[in-house]
């Protein structure tokens, strides 16, 4: 009986820490974007789907924390693990609805990453070099491809790469690019998106990122 009550007031705790940091990053995600919403894909979303946007965030962060736990252990490796998750998940949200990847976002999360260095599995010049190789790939694809990879994209896979270290930031991109790929066919056979437009390839390596976590 006590087992199942520490269980539940463990569940139910967990639920609210994710409820207030879903209005946390829904506030903070209005007001990074608020002073460039001249540049946005979809201004008018910014400030009418608050509460559509709070309860996604609430969804996944409960669901990533859930899921993720498991792998964590000790309770500190669980916090930088919660940290890594959270910022995916923000920085998907913010790419998805508004087609953008903030810097001031990628430089704290690459800075929590070089906070918590000393705790990661990978080595520090393996995490290095998996950056530098990282943002260097999607720097020349978007050459290639004159521009249909953003800046924002090159950023994160550095900071993916900072955060993972080679091994897993190569899943991490074969994952991205066949899933980005696969739904970028299915909307253009489906009129949604058109030839020339720009895919939103944030999520789908933010979503290789945390399942390469479990490889």
């Amino acid at each position: 009986m006590l087992e199942q009550f520490s269980y539940f007031s463990t569940f139910f705790m967990l639920f609210i820490l994710t409820i207030l940091l879903s209005k946390l990053c829904s506030e903070l995600f209005q007001s990074q974007l608020a002073s460039i919403s001249a540049i946005l894909e979809k201004p008018t979303l910014l400030f009418h789907s608050t509460a559509k946007r709070e309860a996604c965030l609430c969804l996944l962060f409960f669901a990533a924390y859930i899921l993720t736990a498991p792998l964590a252990v000790d309770p500190f490796n669980l916090l930088i693990l919660w940290i890594f998750v959270s910022f995916l998940i923000f920085i998907s949200i913010m790419d998805l609805e508004q087609q953008i990847i903030l810097d001031n976002v990628l430089y704290c999360f690459f800075f929590c990453g070089l906070f918590f260095s000393f705790f990661l599995p990978e080595l520090f010049l393996n995490r290095l070099l998996a950056a530098c190789s990282g943002g260097l790939l999607l720097l020349i694809l978007a050459i290639l491809t004159r521009g249909a990879i953003g800046g924002g994209d090159i950023k994160l896979l550095f900071v993916l790469g900072f955060w993972l270290g080679i091994d897993k930031l190569l899943f991490t991109l074969f994952f991205g690019f066949i899933s980005g790929g696969f739904i970028s066919i299915l909307l253009l056979l489906s009129h949604l998106k058109k030839r020339h437009d720009t895919i939103a390839y944030g999520p789908y390596f933010a979503l290789g990122a945390i399942l390469s976590m479990f490889h």
